[in-house]
Formats: C-alpha cells, structure tokens, sequence
C-alpha cells in the first residue's frame, strides 16, 4: 500500500512537471534573450523540453503498466492465499478424522486383546471342566 502512495505522488509530480514544460514550450521560455540566434536557441530548448516532456510521458505510461501488473500480483495473490487456507482446512479436517479413526482402531485393538485373554480363560475352564468330568466318570466306573 506504501508503494502505492508513492506511484501516485510520483505521477503527481511528473504530471506536474510536464505541465510546467508544455507552459515553457507553448510560451516560449521565458527569456529575453536578444543576441544573433535567439530562434535557434529557443527552438533547441523547445526540442529538449519536449523530449523532457516525451520521457516524462512514456515513464507515466510505464509507472501505469506497472501498477496494473502490481493489482494483478496481488489478486492473484489473495486468490492463492485463499486456496491455501481451503487446503490447510481440508487438512486440518482430514488430520482429525484420521486421528479418530486411529483411536477407534486403538480401542478396537484393545477390545481384541481383552476378548482374546477371556476367550482363552474361557478354553481353560472348559478344559479344567471337561478334565473334572472324566475324573468324575472314571471314579464313577470305579465305584460299579
């Protein structure tokens, strides 16, 4: 934005100073000069102010070109900025479903190990049971 403010001053003073030449020009310059060659001298300081006021022009064209380029860099600019924080919100939202599901499949394992120890308690009961059981039968064909 600073720069900004400082074109437009610079095409202030330059839009300035060119007035000021094309005054001197169409006026004549001001001066008395009264020797031999006051047309020549007048037309060489007519040809350079106009060149002056050439320069002047085509630096104004270019400062103007710039500062289109300059409002097209920053539109794009605040476009990308936009996409970007769209990307870093997706992000975001993908990093948490995925810590989610990682906690689910953490708890999920959990449940797994915790099934797997009853289920194996389980099978040890049924073999202690089925180990009493023939124990019983056995001491039962005994007593017959």
């Amino acid at each position: 934005m600073e720069d900004l403010g400082e074109n437009t001053t610079v095409l202030s003073t330059l839009r300035s100073l060119n007035n000021f030449i094309s005054q001197r020009v169409e006026g004549g310059s001001g001066l008395d000069i009264s020797t031999s060659a006051p047309g020549s001298l007048q037309m060489q300081y007519q040809q350079s102010m106009q060149r002056e006021v050439d320069r002047n022009q085509e630096l104004l064209t270019r400062i103007r070109q710039l500062q289109e380029r300059e409002a097209g860099a920053e539109e794009k600019m605040q476009e990308q900025l936009e996409r970007n924080r769209q990307c870093q919100q997706n992000l975001d939202a993908a990093s948490k479903r995925l810590r989610e599901k990682e906690d689910s499949l953490a708890q999920a394992g959990e449940t797994i190990n915790s099934l797997k120890g009853r289920i194996s308690e389980l099978q040890w009961s049924v073999m202690d049971q089925e180990m009493r059981v023939k124990r019983l039968e056995s001491e039962k064909q005994e007593l017959q």
